[in-house]
């Protein structure tokens, strides 16, 4: 129930052009998993978090296509970071590279 008003909260604020929407997607995903955004903000590594916040950078950047600096900003993380969660979590879930993503190398 909880993720219905937020889904609807999410896409009143896309129509509406209002809000900040990689924190809201970021608040989607962490709430899908019951997670706070404080908790994925600490500086911890355990593996669900990880998990979690690798989802979120790739959610991010398919959906609005924003920049891993932008990404980085919104998760506290650096964009080298959020690079190797974008790829992480295409191969562990086997879809596609975003756009502008490549396999090795730098981002283009």
């Amino acid at each position: 129930m909880e993720l219905d008003w937020l889904a609807r909260r999410v896409l009143r604020g896309w129509r509406e052009g209002r809000g900040d929407h990689r924190q809201e997607i970021a608040e989607e995903i962490a709430l899908a998993h019951r997670m706070t955004l404080a908790q994925l903000h600490e500086h911890c590594r355990d593996p669900d978090l990880v998990r979690v916040r690798n989802a979120i950078y790739y959610e991010i950047r398919l959906r609005l296509g924003a920049s891993l600096p932008e990404i980085g900003r919104t998760m506290r993380r650096d964009h080298t970071t959020v690079l190797h969660g974008i790829r992480k979590h295409a191969q562990v879930t086997g879809r596609i590279l975003p756009l502008g993503i490549s396999e090795r190398g730098a981002a283009q």
